[in-house]
């Protein structure tokens, strides 16, 4: 299991964003919070800091970025493993940049099957 730690230094931490249901946490400075987070959990968390801007709340699609929960995939098959190397290689046109230079192999592994669950209501 994941655990996230961050010391804080100044001020107040709170995590977003809320309306994706992601953990909000609030703690007083000079404190440092270690929250277990379940593989779920951290594909909604890395989902929502990088994939939501372009792919929608709920993958839905945005005119930045195409639906990801429609069972419709421009690039490959749909499958766990393809949308891992999309994560971390980027689309093959370059629209997506590749995001494994900067993400864990464990977060992209929850990044991937976070985006294809989003498409599990399809079948």
């Amino acid at each position: 299991m994941k655990v996230i730690k961050k010391t804080i230094i100044f001020g107040i931490l709170i995590l977003f964003p809320i309306s994706i249901g992601i953990i909000s946490i609030v703690a007083i400075k000079k404190n440092t919070l270690e929250i277990p987070i379940s593989q779920h959990e951290n594909g909604r968390l890395q989902y929502a800091i990088r994939c939501l801007s372009c792919h929608g709340v709920n993958g839905k699609g945005t005119r930045k970025g195409p639906a990801l929960n429609d069972g419709i995939w421009i690039y490959g098959d749909g499958s766990i493993p393809v949308i891992a190397s999309i994560i971390t290689n980027g689309t093959p046109t370059g629209q997506m940049k590749g995001w494994g230079n900067k993400l864990r192999k464990e977060d992209i592994y929850a990044l991937s099957e976070f985006v294809y669950g989003l498409g599990a209501e399809r079948d």
